[in-house]
């Protein structure tokens, strides 16, 4: 019996991002990630909303919307998180943020790519995931790219665009992103 899509996106393999059933969940989320814009966004009605929208939520946690993804079952988002305004997740890998991450406004996280040199397969993609430990404050306007891994107490600085793994308790800023400090005190 062959894989769906869907199944094959679940397993990290490439897989055709037009079918039915995939549209139909990015169009869920559309329409969820819409919802989230009627109630308030410290709410126990928007808690209540992400926690049938995302994979997890951990307690107190906050997204202000707008919030855009993908899927939003391949997040997970731990205790006492916050995500601001205007903040994109392409959530076809699965994207692990750990516990007290901030994320500051219209940052990015992309857990996808795309065939880059074959041009009649643009719509075969792979999710690769991203993991954000805890305690990382990801400044304004940063975007993250896919297979990323950002070590637990660090700090991106806003417009960074992070193109490699970050050290823990480290501080990286730039374009790309590079190390600029160690955190020495907590």
């Amino acid at each position: 019996m062959q894989k769906s899509e869907k199944v094959k996106m679940l397993e990290g393999n490439w897989f055709d991002s037009r079918s039915i059933e995939l549209k139909n969940d990015r169009n869920t989320a559309w329409l969820k990630s819409r919802k989230l814009l009627e109630v308030a966004p410290e709410s126990d009605e928007q808690f209540e909303l992400l926690k049938q929208f995302l994979g997890s939520i951990g307690e107190g946690s906050v997204v202000r919307p707008p919030f855009f993804v993908d899927y939003g079952y391949n997040i997970t988002l731990g205790d006492g998180c916050f995500i601001n305004f205007d903040c994109v997740i392409l959530d076809t890998g699965k994207v692990m943020i750990g516990n007290n991450v901030f994320i500051g406004p219209s940052s990015n996280i992309y857990a996808v790519d795309h065939h880059i040199d074959k041009f009649d397969k643009r719509y075969f993609v792979k999710g690769i995931g991203v993991i954000i430990e805890d305690n990382v404050w990801i400044g304004g306007h940063s975007t993250i790219l896919p297979g990323i891994t950002i070590g637990r107490n660090s700090v991106i600085g806003a417009g960074s665009v992070v193109t490699k793994d970050i050290e823990a308790y480290s501080i990286y800023v730039g374009n790309p992103a590079k190390k600029i400090k160690i955190i020495t005190s907590q």
